[in-house]
């Protein structure tokens, strides 16, 4: 009999049984809250979805201390309310296209220059993707992999246009 472990649930920042994620309650509260967008993810960003079945085109966000608005390679636009729980960052649509709550994984790594948003998206309405790798293969869920400047020196990174 495999060992009860815990996930947290991003709807409502609460740990309940599970077959993959902590092997100790404490430790899922302990990641289970809601917080604030994270410093490091206010401004522009830029990037590529990368799933099987992607949209092929460059994919903008721009992050707020509250919203994101997204730009599909369309040129079409969505604006979010953001609110984060653990490693998941949830999209509550205020307007465009999309309707329902994204769930999505998220993970940042630093480089010199950029940093890189690795952000795999559930379908609206939906429960967050099981891992980065199922989102590459899982119909309806999405991964992106968006990058952005980490020096504020314009001669050596910009993401503004």
């Amino acid at each position: 009999m495999a060992k009860k472990k815990y996930a947290c649930n991003p709807n409502n920042a609460t740990c309940t049984t599970s077959d993959s994620g902590f092997d100790q309650l404490i430790d899922c509260q302990s990641q289970c809250k809601t917080n604030p967008i994270p410093i490091d993810l206010i401004g522009n960003w830029r990037g590529l979805q990368i799933n099987k079945g992607y949209i092929v085109g460059e994919w903008k966000a721009v992050f707020t201390e509250k919203n994101v608005t997204i730009s599909k390679p369309s040129g079409e636009k969505f604006t979010a309310a953001v609110s984060t729980v653990g490693m998941y960052i949830s999209l509550n649509p205020i307007n465009g296209p999309i309707r329902g709550k994204i769930q999505t994984l998220w993970q940042l790594s630093f480089g010199p220059v950029t940093k890189i948003l690795s952000w795999a998206w559930g379908v609206p309405g939906g429960k967050p993707p099981t891992s980065f790798d199922s989102a590459m293969t899982t119909p309806q869920n999405s991964h992106y992999e968006f990058v952005a400047c980490v020096s504020k020196d314009t001669s050596v990174c910009n993401f503004d246009h």
